[in-house]
């Protein structure tokens, strides 16, 4: 059984062994209009949060109703005008695979069997998704598309790509958000298969990086999730550096997923195929009609203390 262990608010999961996951079935729900008429006549869109749930034990939660939910913004509680489970949702995927040198030492080309097999069974109709390879610069594979088998052939492609370079995490999350998401609606998630170290400056650098990486994925409404590969002397998971990926992965309402071997691979790519068929999409319109591109803090809580939320932590009011 895959063994998973909540840690802190990050809901980290790390992965002692690879078998079938957990899963659930949701009610369904209303469609909710995406505008509302606001006082004054004005028009706002509605700002969409994703939730995952976690019971005490890591596993997901998928038995609440809209009214154990409670989502504040600024401090003030804001009213739920969607609820959904997620995989009601059109949902836009972006896969980038670590292809420098550091991460080939560890399970090379490890993921290219496992990404294609969780792409075909992930997407629905009207989802759609994109691959790339990235060391010291980004390598498009394809751009998005809804057909999971031409993924799967872009995937093929990248085993046959030479490795080398440095390696620029950070660099590759802000253009994924900024020239990929960005543009797009709908429920949007970013996965990296990567070794966690940003290898392209000093600290300095590097942190600065991060929080551009960490401002353009909440601009971009995209929560970034992690499937970090593990050295056999722990040293990326237990560094301060193999850590602060999972600061990215809190803040936008994604996850971590350590893994040491082929078989912690592949569940990990069924771990957060449960966390995006397994969530829901709560909604609300704004009690805060500027539009100002500040960010806005947002919190969702749950009515049953036990469980835990894991959800972005704001947003970005656009002016356009």
């Amino acid at each position: 059984m895959v063994e998973t262990k909540l840690r802190f608010r990050s809901s980290m999961i790390v992965i002692a062994a690879a078998i079938a996951i957990l899963s659930g079935n949701f009610g369904t729900a209303p469609a909710q209009p995406q505008q509302s008429l606001q006082p004054g006549g004005r028009q706002a869109e509605m700002v969409t949060v994703p939730v995952v749930l976690r019971g005490k034990n890591g596993q997901v939660i998928n038995n609440l109703s809209s009214d154990q939910f409670h989502i504040f913004e600024g401090g003030k509680e804001q009213q739920i005008a969607l609820f959904s489970p997620s995989d009601q949702q059109p949902l836009s995927m972006g896969l980038l695979m670590q292809w420098s040198h550091v991460r080939r030492y560890e399970l090379p080309y490890g993921e290219i069997g496992p990404a294609s097999q969780f792409f075909r069974s992930l997407m629905h109709d009207h989802d759609a998704a994109f691959v790339a390879r990235f060391s010291d610069n980004v390598t498009p594979l394809s751009d998005f598309v809804e057909d999971p088998n031409l993924i799967a052939q872009s995937l093929q492609q990248a085993s046959r790509a030479a490795v080398d370079g440095r390696t620029g995490l950070y660099d590759a999350i802000i253009w994924a958000c900024q020239e990929k998401f960005l543009p797009r609606s709908g429920r949007k998630v970013l996965l990296l298969v990567t070794s966690g170290i940003d290898g392209t400056g000093t600290d300095a650098e590097v942190a600065a990086r991060r929080s551009e990486a960490l401002k353009s994925a909440l601009q971009a409404q995209t929560a970034v999730y992690f499937i970090q590969i593990a050295d056999t002397n722990s040293y990326i998971q237990n560094s301060h550096l193999g850590r602060e990926v999972a600061v990215v992965a809190e803040q936008t309402g994604g996850d971590v997923f350590y893994v040491r071997n082929q078989s912690d691979l592949s569940a990990a790519f069924d771990l957060v195929a449960t966390d995006l068929r397994s969530g829901y999409v709560l909604g609300y319109y704004s009690s805060n009609l500027k539009r100002d591109d500040k960010f806005r803090r947002v919190s969702v809580r749950s009515s049953d203390k036990t469980v835990h939320v894991q959800a972005p932590s704001g947003y970005y009011a656009s002016t356009k």
